[in-house]
């Protein structure tokens, strides 16, 4: 959605488009105006596609920018000597590194870090319902890995199933449809979430792990499952939720 981090890519680089060919005394090549409104098409369509864009547009708009009047301007100097900028970066970059300082990664008060420990716990095997965005991490971070369940790749998925997925997140009745057709045993969202204060209320589901960004639910094993497991081990220890 337009105003998040990665759309102001878009908004920006669009903008860039619009403004500089008043200004630049050059102009988009037809190879580069392919470029960009193909990326740009892709883009509008899918967010994970906006970085390719920026990616794809850097040339033609580089371009543009040499064309400015202030750069024609300069262009007829020869600088002579050099500049300490680069060296000073590059040492700047060794010198953070070798310290150990984070220059990007996951954020704790937007991802559910402090609850990872606690599904790595949970058995590998057991189907896990998950906030959509949280599906990359979920492969990128969990010991052992760990399947997810769906991510942000909206466009493989269709728009039934995203639907499903929607009502499913509000607790609503797409929610005890698609529980009864994968039987998950784990469910990781947000406090406020429909479906978090639904499962709160339900006993039949137990709360591993709480904070202010992730509610981490196990199913918890009915009497009557408990006893065919007690009655018939060897029947139901090979036993896998479907997928």
């Amino acid at each position: 959605p337009f105003g998040t981090g990665m759309a102001r890519v878009v908004e920006w680089v669009v903008l860039g488009l619009i403004a500089l060919p008043s200004f630049s005394t050059r102009r988009l090549g037809r190879y580069d105006l392919v470029h960009v409104l193909v990326w740009l098409h892709l883009s509008l369509a899918c967010i994970r596609h906006v970085p390719l864009f920026a990616l794809a547009v850097a040339p033609g708009l580089a371009r543009m920018l040499d064309g400015l009047p202030l750069a024609r301007r300069d262009a007829g100097h020869v600088r002579l000597g050099w500049s300490a900028w680069p060296v000073a970066m590059a040492l700047a970059l060794v010198l953070a590194v070798g310290l150990g300082v984070r220059l990007g990664g996951f954020s704790p008060r937007t991802w559910p870090l402090e609850a990872l420990a606690t599904l790595d716990r949970q058995p590998v095997e057991a189907q896990l319902f998950h906030e959509q965005d949280w599906g990359g991490m979920i492969e990128e971070r969990c010991r052992p890995r760990r399947r997810a369940f769906l991510d942000d790749r909206f466009e493989l998925f269709g728009k039934e199933a995203i639907l499903q997925y929607i009502d499913a997140m509000q607790g609503g009745p797409e929610w005890d449809a698609l529980d009864g057709r994968q039987r998950f045993a784990v469910v990781w969202v947000r406090p406020d979430r429909g479906l978090a204060r639904r499962l709160l209320a339900d006993p039949g589901w137990q709360v591993l792990h709480r904070d202010a960004v992730s509610v981490l639910f196990r199913r918890q094993a009915s009497p009557a499952v408990g006893q065919a497991r007690r009655d018939h081990p060897d029947a139901t220890s090979g036993a896998r939720p479907t997928s």
